[in-house]
């Protein structure tokens, strides 16, 4: 690079636990400003990430960085999806799903260090009724879930397990029916996941076989179990084991699927919760964005 690059930082100073504070002054120290100009961007209540982050686009950069968690990452995809520039994360969230399957640092410097490398690749994106998944959708009761996340003062892995834990005992499976692969498929299912990446965040891996550049999504259909399999269930599912495939979980893979529900409900989307209708589709766009990795 002979010319120095835009770098625009995008802060979210309601994501995660507060660390965005210092990420201006790091940035200020540690980014190399030999190949970077730096700008930064603090959201509001009147522009949305990805409006900030298509303003910025359009001022020049060439490079955008969600600082944030999961949902900030997703609204910087939005606003440059089908640009030429790159995506960067500075994962200050609580979840930081993302970053970790991208083995970004948590620690702001290392994020910084990241980008100084100027390493990147094309990754996949998912759409579901014109919004972007970057990492993971789900519906029922991991939906539930984050929606509960949304609404809660505190953040963090003690406020989600406290959600996850008190939200599963009095929760009833829903229906869905899905089209997958010219396939029908009839379900009562606790959550379906669909996995760009193969984690929700907190390191909560869901599909550990998914690959985030394969032009394809992994879907993971879990029904709830009896009270005497829920710790192995819980088992195979978060660590890594869920290609054991137990009878509570099946696994599909697909570039596009179709759901119905019986009623319209919340799916959640990169952490955020977002009202579904009955009937939708979700298909994944290849390669469509570019981020910086270590």
């Amino acid at each position: 690079m002979n010319a120095k690059e835009t770098i625009s930082f995008i802060i979210n100073p309601n994501s995660g636990l507060g660390r965005h504070r210092v990420v201006e002054r790091m940035v200020e120290k540690y980014l190399n400003k030999t190949i970077y100009q730096a700008r930064i961007y603090y959201i509001s209540k009147d522009m949305s990430i990805a409006q900030t982050a298509r303003l910025s686009v359009a001022d020049g950069a060439k490079i955008v960085v969600a600082v944030g968690g999961d949902g900030s990452v997703n609204g910087v995809v939005a606003g440059i999806e089908g640009t030429q520039t790159k995506l960067g994360i500075i994962p200050v969230g609580s979840g930081n799903g993302l970053a970790n399957f991208l083995k970004i640092p948590l620690q702001i410097r290392g994020a910084i260090e990241v980008l100084n490398r100027h390493q990147s690749m094309l990754i996949d994106t998912l759409e579901v009724q014109g919004k972007t998944v970057v990492s993971i959708a789900g519906v029922g009761y991991d939906a539930l879930v984050a929606e509960k996340m949304k609404k809660a003062k505190v953040r963090g892995i003690p406020a989600y397990m406290h959600f996850m834990v008190r939200e599963y005992f009095w929760y009833s499976p829903k229906h869905y029916t899905l089209q997958i692969n010219g396939e029908t498929i009839k379900t009562q299912a606790l959550f379906i996941a669909f996995a760009n990446s193969n984690q929700f965040g907190y390191k909560r891996p869901i599909i550990p076989t998914a690959k985030i550049d394969d032009g394809l999504m992994d879907i993971c259909v879990v029904q709830k179990p009896p009270m005497y399999l829920i710790s192995w269930v819980g088992f195979s599912l978060f660590f890594h084991l869920v290609q054991i495939h137990t009878k509570y979980i099946q696994t599909y893979r697909t570039s596009s699927i179709q759901v119905q529900q019986r009623k319209s409900r919340i799916m959640n989307i990169d952490g955020e919760a977002v009202k579904m209708p009955r009937k939708f589709e979700i298909k994944v766009n290849p390669k469509s964005v570019e981020v910086l990795i270590p």
